[in-house]
């Protein structure tokens, strides 16, 4: 699935250490994408690498999102034939 917008309110959040992944995550941030048929915020989870919020969209920017999207059927997974 690919998405393409415009991203406004950009929010980085400072540096933050994460014991369990990496000693610093750098680039969190979030914002919001915004087409001609809806508003989807976005969250950056970071990295480990100080120069990731040099990367981040500005506001304004034009940006394209792309996902995998898995449906998962969980009335199949629940059954089984014995």
């Amino acid at each position: 699935m690919t998405v393409e917008g415009v991203a406004g309110g950009l929010q980085v959040l400072p540096p933050a250490r994460d014991e369990k992944h990496c000693p610093t995550l750098y680039g969190k941030a979030c914002f919001v994408m915004k087409d001609d048929t809806r508003i989807m915020p976005v969250d950056v989870l970071g990295t480990s690498k100080p120069s990731a919020a040099e990367i981040l969209p500005k506001d304004g920017d034009r940006i394209r999102i792309t996902g995998l999207v898995k449906v998962l059927n969980w009335h199949k997974s629940k059954f089984f034939i014995a």
